[in-house]
């Protein structure tokens, strides 16, 4: 083999591993937004992560634009933290009324609906909830 067909083969090579490399990061780059795509619609990672990542921008734009001293930065992130708590212990209290106003807006129109329709409603509910149930700390009838 010449010295050219060597480097050709080796250049080939090379590509192909490059190629190979592409792959992977893409497919776990894919992988990684697919996941958190997925945990979105779920809502299991809102509201707290959610928060948590609103508090970071907050955070670095509030340090960018003000140009925070350190313990400025500090006092910023612990209020953030305690607003996270405070919010988090809200929407658990929360949970239980929009439980029940779900509920009777369902029942509202409900009564509205013709004998047909209120299977095809129950099944739509049902659907809606699954996707909602975790947001809202509930599970489907």
């Amino acid at each position: 083999m010449s010295h050219a067909e060597n480097q050709g083969h080796a250049r080939s090579a090379l590509v192909a591993a490059l190629l190979l490399a592409a792959t992977f990061v893409t497919g776990i780059v894919t992988g990684i937004a697919a996941d958190r795509i997925v945990l979105v619609r779920e809502a299991r990672i809102l509201p707290r992560e959610g928060m948590r990542f609103v508090s970071a921008r907050i955070v670095r734009a509030m340090d960018r634009e003000l140009d925070l001293t350190e313990a400025q930065r500090a006092d910023v992130e612990r209020i953030l933290a305690d607003r996270q708590k405070r919010v988090e212990r809200r929407w658990v209290e929360m949970r239980p009324l929009m439980r029940a106003e779900i509920e009777r807006t369902n029942r509202e129109i409900e009564a509205i609906l013709t004998d047909e329709q209120k299977p095809k409603f129950e099944r739509l509910t049902k659907r809606w909830e699954a996707r909602m149930g975790k947001l809202l700390g509930t599970t489907p009838k």
